[in-house]
Parts: C-alpha cells; structure tokens; sequence
C-alpha cells in the first residue's frame, strides 16, 4: 500500500490466500489499485517484469533446504528487469546467535508470548507458546529459520545473480555490525554484455 500511495504500480505475491485477501481488502479501501497473486516464492513465473522486488520483515529463510532459498532468489532474480533491484530485510544471524536468549517472554496485552530457541546447523528453531491471559489456553507454533550473516547472504544473493551489493544494519542506512537486529541488503540484476 505504501509503495502504491507514492504512486508505483504494485504487485503482492503471497502463498496465504487469507493474507492477500486481507491486503487486497486494505487496497480496495484506499482505493489503491494493487494486483495480487498467490503463489510459492520458490516458483515465480515472472520474467524480467519488475523495475524492484522487495521481501520484508524477516520473509525468507524458513525452508528446511537451502537449495530452495535459492530457488527463491533465482526466481526473483528473473521477474526483475535488467538494472532491477531487489531489498532484503532478514534479522542478522550473528546477532541472533550471539546475543538472544534460550528463552524469552513478551507481553503482548491479551497474550503472554513464551519464545524458546534452539540453534543448530546454520539456523535455529523457534517455539512459540501464545497463552490468552483470560482463558489460559495455549498454542503453539514451532518453525526453523536460516540465519544469515552479511557473508552467507552475499553468498546466496550472488549464486543467484545478483551483484552490486551493499548491506545496511537497519532502515536508515545504518551500518552493518554485529549488534545490528537486522541485514538490509540492496542488490542489483547487472546483464553482462
């Protein structure tokens, strides 16, 4: 919605029907004009399509194989024209591994959030107990992130294609340190002639 107020054309991708139906709803409201798709970000079918491609809040990284975060990136990789760029917002996995705690609890005014972790290859696993304050009943999701540092993701981003690279610690361009919470990296799709 926000890229759409500044007055871009927009395109959602999503595999949860319910969430683009959400979004499509929020659009309609303020009378955007967004398309929207549902679809496996491991099989966009676009090809050289968009000036931009962005995946934020932490959206990549939870396939259980690497091969598909980089089915992910290729497949971006292609929907962008030439000269396309691409922004990635991941939490920063050195700072993850140093600095988080086995576990964690966050209120969060209804619920109580119980977040355990536990790292192993090169990801970790979360589980996250919610408990309604009133009722006290519980549920609970667990799911694997891959945590990448500013070398592993350089790594994915090139084996995709991209190039141009360059990494911020956050949203204003900060720079990139080890107590950074999150790895910005802006890359570029660069034809060779």
């Amino acid at each position: 919605a926000e890229f759409a107020r500044r007055g871009l054309s927009v395109c959602g991708y999503d595999f949860s029907a319910e969430y683009l139906k959400e979004a499509a709803g929020r659009a309609k409201k303020e009378n955007f004009i967004i398309s929207f798709v549902k679809g496996d970000m491991r099989e966009i079918h676009f090809d050289e399509k968009f000036d931009a491609a962005v995946s934020l809040f932490n959206s990549f990284g939870y396939f259980a194989d690497k091969s598909d975060d980089i089915k992910t990136l290729k497949g971006i990789f292609r929907a962008l024209k030439p000269g396309g760029v691409f922004a990635l917002d991941i939490v920063n996995g050195t700072n993850v591994r140093k600095y988080s705690l086995p576990q964690s609890k966050t209120d969060l005014g209804r619920r109580n959030l119980i977040e355990k972790i536990e790292f192993h290859g090169d990801g970790m696993t979360c589980s996250w107990t919610f408990t309604d304050k009133k009722t006290g009943k519980s549920q609970t999701e667990i799911f694997f992130n891959r945590l990448y540092d500013k070398e592993t993701i350089k790594e994915a981003l090139e084996e995709s294609g991209f190039s141009a690279m360059k990494m911020y610690g956050g949203f204003g361009g900060e720079p990139l340190t080890d107590k950074s919470e999150r790895i910005i990296a802006i890359s570029k799709k660069i034809r060779l002639t």
